[in-house]
């Protein structure tokens, strides 16, 4: 069964039964599955939103080692993580995130993900709202906010950490506006 899109948190431990909510919708896509890696972590990921749990026994990953491989390539921590300072509860923001609504992630008929409206955070990277919708689920969810303008936007929270895919340069430069913009207090 797929979770609804909701503004409603998932409980820590995240349970098994919430870890297709952050899968591809698509069966039979590399990552419509989680996948078990050699580091004892769950990974899963949809394109757009990248997480590994930690704590899930091994039979919950039943998809393929190569999402482990590609994901294991990716910047899950970095100096700006060490910085108290930078990480931001994305409680904080709820009320910014979802003025639109409740935005589904998927488009229904194409199974393409929903990259707009956006959400800008902290003068910097520009992010689909639909992934802040969806990790504002995860339990004390927290975005770093110093951020690498070429990285993925990374964020922590308990059980497992993520990362968010941001727009492109050119996919930026189309968006006319943001829906909204978290966090602006912390410019570096």
């Amino acid at each position: 069964m797929i979770q609804p899109t909701s503004k409603r948190p998932f409980g820590h431990p995240v349970p098994a039964a919430a870890i297709e909510y952050f899968c591809h919708p698509r069966g039979g896509h590399l990552l419509s599955l989680p996948a078990w890696g050699r580091d004892a972590a769950l990974y899963v990921a949809n394109g757009w939103v990248a997480l590994r749990f930690f704590g899930f026994p091994a039979s919950f990953g039943t998809g393929p080692m190569e999402i482990v491989d590609r994901l294991r390539k990716q910047a899950w921590h970095s100096p700006a993580h060490e910085d108290k300072a930078a990480g931001r509860k994305l409680d904080d923001a709820t009320l910014d995130i979802f003025k639109e609504g409740l935005i589904e992630p998927w488009h229904p008929e194409r199974m393409a993900y929903r990259a707009d409206p956006c959400v800008r955070i902290n003068f910097g990277a520009l992010v689909p709202a639909a992934s802040l919708h969806m990790i504002s689920r995860l339990p004390r969810c927290e975005i770093y906010t110093a951020l690498d303008r070429e990285q993925p936007v990374p964020f922590r929270f308990n059980g497992g950490e993520g990362l968010l895919a941001r727009l492109t340069p050119t996919a930026e430069a189309a968006m006319t506006s943001a829906i909204a913009h978290i966090f602006p207090k912390t410019q570096h």
